[in-house]
């Protein structure tokens, strides 16, 4: 895209999501119309995803994680839950490099933690913008 202005920050992040989401080859399909399902490559790195779900496991017995779930609050819904109701999400997956930290990690419901599956917040803002504008 080059000689293409750029007019603010959240437009150069788009750009570069999509250029990074997106092979050239369904953004040219894109371009013509066509429609471009979803697809990001995950690399998996099993050490990475063993050793960070250890450290999820013990993030759950902190007081700092027995704080979050008693307030019942989800953090996507916003929805109000029993604790037990309560599962623990990483707002960047796992499997995308996220890491289990206390920024890292939030008290969701389940029906939320299952829409999210892999997504990251920023994509699922974007699916949502693109089904808005297909409308």
């Amino acid at each position: 895209m080059a000689g293409a202005e750029l007019t603010s920050l959240g437009t150069l992040c788009t750009l570069v999501w999509y250029q990074a989401v997106f092979p050239a080859s369904a953004r040219e399909a894109s371009s013509k119309g066509q429609i471009v399902s979803d697809w990001i490559e995950i690399q998996k790195d099993a050490k990475h995803i063993a050793r960070e779900k250890q450290k999820a496991r013990a993030l759950r017995q902190t007081q700092w994680w027995r704080n979050k779930i008693a307030q019942g609050l989800c953090a996507y819904c916003q929805g109000t839950f029993a604790p037990d109701a309560l599962t623990m999400d990483h707002i960047v997956p796992i499997s995308r490099g996220g890491r289990s930290t206390k920024g890292n990690v939030v008290p969701c419901c389940t029906a939320c933690n299952a829409t999210k599956k892999y997504w990251t917040p920023a994509e699922l803002l974007l699916q949502q913008l693109r089904e808005q504008e297909s409308t």
